[in-house]
């Protein structure tokens, strides 16, 4: 309103003054400003001031437009969003380790499965020839093949290298009729716990921090 009033030089005008107005060959009439801006606010699509753009005709279109979101489409992205606890960060630092389904796995978790999960080993004949003196196996591996015959047929699994809730399993490639004797945790004299296996038989082994024992045992025969 303030630019009609402007063109006759009125910045602030009385709206108690009159105007006249009215079609050609009809006879004028008169109103105060303040009727005609009466008239006008209620026949045009002013954004007042006091409405705080609740008279919008079309919020939507509007949103649209101005390229906006709506506040209950942002509400529900916000409710869909991880929060900064629930999240492994690129510069984490803090000790993590999955436990459920799904749960991400740090490379430190990785690097110590990969201790875990290290490797074959593979021995033609090099048993000991007692259970006093056998060969050494190592126990840093996951697979450890043999292809043992009748002699040197004693080994021992070392503890070198373990690491706990480490599996290894043992399986003799060879045909023989002679029991191969695996000794757990190196006491020769009195073994914590040993498997016998033959003809393309396996065992395996599993470490509890400290010493191995047997998780279970195959023989083909």
């Amino acid at each position: 309103m303030a630019r009609i009033f402007e063109q006759g030089g009125d910045v602030t005008p009385n709206l108690a003054r009159r105007v006249a107005w009215g079609l050609a060959g009809v006879a004028t009439a008169n109103s105060t400003w303040q009727t005609i801006v009466d008239w006008l606010l209620t026949v045009l699509g002013f954004l007042k001031i006091d409405e705080n753009l609740a008279d919008l005709n079309d919020v939507v279109s509007a949103q649209a437009n101005l390229d906006v979101y709506p506040q209950a489409l942002i509400d529900v992205e916000l409710a869909l969003k991880a929060d900064k606890s629930n999240v492994l960060q690129k510069d984490n630092t803090t000790t993590y380790v999955p436990i459920t389904a799904y749960n991400p796995a740090t490379k430190l978790f990785a690097e110590s499965l990969a201790q875990k999960f290290n490797s074959v080993q593979s021995l033609t004949n090099a048993g000991g020839a007692s259970t006093g003196s056998p060969t050494t196996l190592d126990g840093s591996k996951d697979l450890i093949f043999l292809t043992q015959t009748a002699s040197n047929r004693f080994y021992v699994i070392g503890t070198v290298g373990a690491v706990t809730d480490k599996m290894i399993t043992i399986k003799n490639k060879a045909s023989s009729t002679t029991d191969i004797t695996i000794v757990a945790n190196g006491n020769n004299d009195l073994p914590v716990s040993n498997s016998d296996i033959r003809d393309r038989g396996s065992v395996s082994f599993v470490f509890d921090g400290s010493k191995w024992n047997v998780l279970n045992e195959y023989s083909p025969a």
